[in-house]
């Protein structure tokens, strides 16, 4: 039925047997990047039966990490000249408006309750992976535009620029936009969903709303941008990856197994 079938021997059936009967000859041992995915490996009709382990995926950690001012991109330096002054909200946005795992309508409503709260009057939101006329949004809140960023020193730019980043998403294995995030030393609020729980530890590294709480939401952010003194959220964010996600971690991991 979740297949929108009504047929006992349909497609994902003959699959399914084709699967079993290759697997029960099969010596294989289970890796998932998550602890939500090793959960749903160990339910697995097909795969439950088999030896499993988590171990995470890694990202280079000496090229997503703090930049000092003079290292941020000259593409930003508007961004620097209002950061100086406000704070910024930083938002990945690529086909967020049809893909609505990406939560950006949760991210909408959010925001609407900091402005409704008086929370925004010294904040900018910052939107990357779109433009305005991809994700026009009827907010009050100044927000900026910075369509694709296919550049991979911008993108660490942006991540040092941000006060916060937002991953509003619904679905979420091992975030790549979070684990960058905080390998810059900035913290992330999100939805306790999926792999997030691995990544943020709540209220010492980021933040963790319920999912689909959009106040939740509201509240991390405002949480984040009130109690960062001294980016102390972002420092214990950054040796969270140094301590998880390096090359060197992941793949002694991968040579005990």
């Amino acid at each position: 039925p979740l297949l929108h079938s009504d047929k006992e021997n349909d497609l994902s059936r003959q699959v399914w047997r084709k699967k079993a009967e290759i697997y029960k000859n099969l010596d294989i041992h289970v890796v998932t990047p998550s602890q939500w995915l090793g959960d749903c490996t160990r339910q697995s009709s097909l795969l439950g039966r088999f030896p499993m382990m988590v171990i995470p995926n890694c990202l280079d950690v000496n090229v997503f990490r703090p930049l000092d001012e003079t290292e941020i991109s000259p593409r930003w330096l508007d961004l620097i000249r209002i950061k100086s002054k406000k704070t910024l909200i930083l938002f990945g946005a690529v086909n967020a408006r049809n893909d609505k795992v990406k939560g950006f309508s949760h991210l909408m409503s959010a925001l609407s309750v900091l402005e409704s709260n008086g929370h925004c009057n010294n904040t900018e939101l910052v939107v990357f992976g779109a433009t305005k006329s991809d994700l026009e949004m009827d907010l009050h809140i100044p927000i900026h535009y910075l369509g694709y960023v296919d550049n991979t020193q911008d993108l660490v730019s942006l991540y040092n620029l941000a006060n916060v980043v937002v991953v509003p998403s619904l679905s979420e294995n091992l975030s790549c936009t979070i684990m960058e995030s905080m390998s810059c030393g900035t913290p992330v609020v999100a939805f306790n969903i999926g792999g997030n729980g691995d990544m943020i530890e709540h209220q010492k590294s980021g933040y963790l709303a319920r999912e689909r709480d959009d106040a939740g939401l509201a509240e991390g952010i405002m949480w984040c941008l009130e109690n960062n003194t001294e980016n102390q959220l972002g420092k214990t964010a950054r040796e969270k990856v140094l301590e998880n996600y390096t090359f060197e971690r992941v793949c002694l991991q991968y040579k005990k197994l």
